[in-house]
């Protein structure tokens, strides 16, 4: 059995058996734009040779995760990955999540959503290393 966990900005998957843990998922994230602040949820750095779903061609998220997200008011997903290529980040619409994302129903996997990478909006000035501080702050 697993649920989602949120600690402040904070989400984990908590997995009560057979170990009972926690896995991190990611953190809310505050960006300053012109005209506002926004929220953005930053998933876990993403490794693609682990993470990536061939078949849909993009990092799934958790269907459970994306509701409580949507009910928190949170508008955007940044999907960061480290691999071969270097660093790089994405952004997705969290409506995209419940308008055109792949439905992913695997077994031993929580449902999914995912969004293939080409459909993601790539973001090139987001430093690694600073990314890194704020997920783990």
């Amino acid at each position: 059995m697993v649920k989602i966990v949120r600690e402040n900005k904070k989400f984990y998957l908590q997995v009560f058996y057979p170990t009972d843990e926690k896995k991190f998922l990611g953190k809310i994230l505050t960006f300053s734009d012109v005209k506002e602040k926004i929220d953005v949820f930053c998933t876990h750095i993403k490794k693609p040779h682990v993470h990536f779903f061939i078949k849909e061609q993009g990092y799934p998220i958790n269907n459970e995760l994306l509701k409580q997200l949507k009910t928190a008011g949170i508008k955007y997903v940044m999907i960061p990955e480290k691999g071969k290529n270097g660093f790089n980040c994405y952004l997705a619409k969290m409506k995209d999540y419940f308008s055109k994302a792949a439905v992913i129903n695997e077994d031993k996997a929580e449902a999914q959503r995912v969004i293939p990478l080409r459909e993601l909006h790539p973001l090139d000035r987001i430093p690694e290393h600073k990314l890194k501080q704020e997920l783990w702050n």
